[in-house]
């Protein structure tokens, strides 16, 4: 599937004109001469369209049709699902502290590790979890299901699940202007 932009009558469009892509953004540079060398009119114009999180700016590509419409397309970038491990934490319940903030928190003792999965797919983190049991010649299904988008301010990539001693699920990520300071200070 692509993602496209329209530019309509941006520019009049000449073998001058230039397309780049830099730091999430597509700059567009044309230059059009009305006249001739000696006497003519020389308009120049630059213009930024800022490329949408979900579009692969790698493969962004640009052509113009007939009716003077520039036409930015790339596809969209393929949406991962991050499967996440619960790991015990042994000792006291986490908290939240300046460099981590916890995304959910809630009591899972009833449920065995495998009966619980935590994933993460294009910023939407979702803990479920199903178990069965038969009491009194019956099946009794019992469930959770948790969703929310995970917040900007904190690292996506870097989400961890722990479960205490009593049974609560902990699901936390550090902020993410931590990584950043973590990155350029290698």
């Amino acid at each position: 599937m692509l993602s496209s932009i329209k530019l309509k009558h941006v520019f009049v469009l000449d073998d001058k004109a230039t397309t780049s892509v830099v730091i999430g953004k597509v700059i567009i540079h044309a230059k059009y001469t009305d006249g001739n060398d000696e006497w003519g009119d020389t308009v120049e114009r630059t213009r930024t369209v800022q490329i949408p999180e979900n579009v692969d700016a790698e493969k962004i590509h640009s052509f113009m049709k007939s009716d003077g419409t520039m036409m930015l397309e790339a596809p969209y970038r393929l949406s991962e699902e991050t499967q996440l491990q619960v790991v015990p934490q042994e000792g006291r319940a986490l908290v939240s502290s300046d460099s981590h903030s916890n995304l959910m928190k809630f009591n899972v003792e009833n449920y065995r590790p495998e009966e619980v999965k935590v994933t993460c797919k294009d910023g939407m983190l979702t803990a479920q979890g199903e178990r069965k049991r038969s009491e009194d010649g019956h099946e009794i299904r019992e469930s959770f299901f948790r969703q929310m988008t995970v917040p900007r301010s904190v690292d996506g990539k870097n989400i961890e699940c722990f479960r205490d001693d009593e049974g609560n699920l902990t699901i936390r990520a550090p902020m993410a202007g931590d990584i950043e300071m973590e990155q350029a200070k290698k």
